[in-house]
């Protein structure tokens, strides 16, 4: 059954059906309240009451063959609200109850969980749920979680160095050759290192370490995104993260200069410096289409000795506090990302985002226009800037939005969508352009699954 499932302030993780059509479509078919939550739900009938968290933190729902079956499981944090993780079996979300319940799961060394659960398999065959630790943990440090999917277990806990004032965020897991099993995970801390996971052997290594232009540390705290790189670079694997963070008050008004980075993991050279990086800019911002835009740079990566690209998110007018704290999308060559500039005043939420789009590999302003801004269903001379160059970025007319909903037309069509919720209640969609793929689908081969 499809199903939209969302953690709330009232103490639940909600989860509505999510089709059409049916007497009970877009109804709420389940509810869950976390252990680690219980204790503090009276909050909520005090006359007094004021803004508290409680189901905060992103589930994560896949499926995973336990106890010789299928099953869908769903794994949450509770974000600012808590420090636990919980399992729950919703192969069936129509009939919840306490025996769908798999587990709870707490540590001295686990913060407020705004890490967002991860569910893979191993070599070992075994299924589990891969974690950071978050923040604010009680010793403030960072480490990485590995635990049973069926019982909640701890299988491994790595620590990612010793540093305090630390914690990690969310990790990606990594099955670089398509064989169902994630060999490796990555994830970024509080002090900008960008750990690799070795999941098979159980340590962890720095592959690079975020700092800005003036040496100040860049912290990581959004999941990143990667690809195996088809033709340039060669081998290995291409990993794509932005820096920044948006926790609490004091990030408000901090200026700080914030990157996004490209970085080629080429599983031999070990520790990447900012030095091996190409440098792309922000070189012009204007108006155009109706649209704020930017224009940046062009310049190419000189693989194998450079070891990937890095865009440090200062616009013209200088540093303002832009930086990324959520997750980008890799589609047909190309990294997409958003950034986030919020508001100084904390009585007064939101702020601006600008939408980036750029060569996944090279850091590069697209040699063909990606957006259709004038809605002529051409991606052609038409949607370039005055400059006569394409366009990179574009403001989002509705606040600060997050991770885009990429929608393709169909197979042969070059026609694509990125749509985003902002932060004013309005929604921003936008045109894109991607490859058509000509001749039918065909069924290469077929296997019998007894």
């Amino acid at each position: 059954m499809p199903m939209v499932y969302a953690g709330g302030n009232d103490g639940m993780l909600h989860g509505f059906r999510a089709d059409a059509g049916a007497a009970n479509s877009g109804q709420e078919l389940m509810a869950h309240i976390p252990g680690a939550v219980f204790g503090k739900l009276n909050r909520l009938m005090e006359p007094g009451y004021d803004h508290t968290y409680f189901v905060d933190g992103p589930p994560n729902a896949t499926d995973a063959y336990l106890g010789g079956a299928w099953k869908t499981v769903l794994v949450g944090g509770l974000g600012a609200g808590g420090k636990s993780v919980y399992a729950l079996d919703v192969t069936d979300p129509g009939n919840h109850g306490p025996s769908k319940v798999l587990w709870e799961f707490t540590d001295t060394d686990l913060g407020y969980t705004l890490s967002q659960p991860q569910i893979g398999r191993l070599a070992s065959g075994r299924w589990v749920a891969v974690f950071g630790n978050g923040f604010n943990s009680l010793g403030d440090k960072a480490f990485l979680y590995v635990v049973d999917l069926a019982s909640g277990a701890r299988l491994a806990k790595i620590a990612a160095g010793g540093a305090t004032s630390n914690g990690l965020a969310t990790p990606v897991l990594v099955d670089a050759n398509n064989d169902r099993i994630a060999e490796y995970a990555y994830a970024g801390d509080l002090q900008g290192n960008l750990w690799k996971f070795d999941l098979a052997a159980g340590t962890a290594s720095v592959l690079f370490t975020a700092r800005g232009p003036s040496g100040q540390v860049q912290p990581i705290t959004a999941k990143p995104t990667w690809t195996v790189p088809t033709t340039r670079p060669s081998g290995g694997v291409m990993v794509f993260f932005g820096t920044g963070q948006y926790l609490g008050a004091t990030d408000l008004g901090n200026t700080a200069v914030q990157t996004f980075y490209g970085i080629w993991d080429n599983n031999s050279d070990g520790l990447v410096t900012r030095a091996q990086l190409q440098a792309q800019t922000i070189d012009a911002q204007t108006s155009q289409f109706g649209f704020d835009l930017r224009e940046t740079s062009a310049n190419n990566v000189n693989y194998p000795t450079q070891r990937g690209w890095f865009m440090d998110l200062v616009p013209s007018t200088g540093p303002d506090g832009e930086r990324v704290d959520s997750v980008p999308l890799y589609r047909y060559g190309r990294i997409i990302f958003v950034t986030t500039r919020p508001s100084s005043d904390a009585c007064a939420p939101g702020g601006s985002s600008w939408l980036m789009e750029l060569d996944a590999f090279n850091g590069s302003r697209a040699t063909q226009s990606v957006f259709d801004f004038n809605s002529d269903g051409a991606f052609d001379q038409g949607d370039l800037l005055t400059s006569g160059n394409t366009a990179s970025g574009v403001r989002s007319p509705v606040g600060i939005v997050r991770t885009p909903a990429w929608l393709d037309q169909g197979r042969s069509s070059e026609l694509a969508f990125k749509l985003m919720a902002g932060s004013t209640g309005g929604i921003f969609s936008l045109r894109n352009r991607k490859p058509a793929q000509v001749g039918a689908v065909r069924r290469l081969m077929w296997q019998q699954l007894q």
